[in-house]
């Protein structure tokens, strides 16, 4: 898989969760209208934005584990480097662990991708990326990243 494609795909998993079961960064669940607005547009029946919702929603469950799992290990690692002379071994211990947590993020990722493909045809999936597309470039349009001013020189 390609970088670009391990991109869409994470974009495509952070909008569908977003779309059919919540919207975390509107910090508000999308109204039915909007489901089915979705729902309609992608075509797909009521069962498949259910079984979507339930795939998303296990996957959100488990990225959140694994979120505050690595949350926590990175703040042990930052208490063992606070010490100048830190316990290497320990140090190198915390650094695995975090490397065992960020595989299980990549398998989860892996799994929905497979589950997306069991629940969706092929059509359905290119009409998902789409909508997945025009919703990221909304969003980058109204979320300009801010950068470092222009030269003036």
């Amino acid at each position: 898989m390609t970088y670009g494609m391990a991109r869409t795909s994470l974009v495509l998993i952070g909008l569908l969760a977003f779309l059919m079961a919540g919207a975390a960064t509107a910090q508000r669940e999308p109204s039915d209208e909007e489901k089915e607005r979705t729902r309609v547009r992608i075509g797909i029946t009521r069962e498949q934005q259910k079984e979507l919702e339930a795939v998303f929603a296990d996957a959100r469950k488990q990225e959140f584990e694994i979120h505050a799992k690595t949350r926590e290990l990175y703040r042990q690692l930052f208490t063992i480097y606070d010490n100048y002379d830190f316990e290497r071994d320990q140090a190198k211990s915390v650094r695995r662990e975090i490397g065992k947590q960020n595989h299980r993020r990549m398998l989860i990722h892996a799994e929905t991708q497979e589950k997306l493909r069991r629940i969706l045809t092929r059509e359905q999936f290119d009409r998902m990326t789409q909508l997945t597309r025009e919703k990221q470039e909304k969003w980058r349009k109204e979320h300009p990243r801010r950068g470092p001013p222009p030269d003036r020189g």
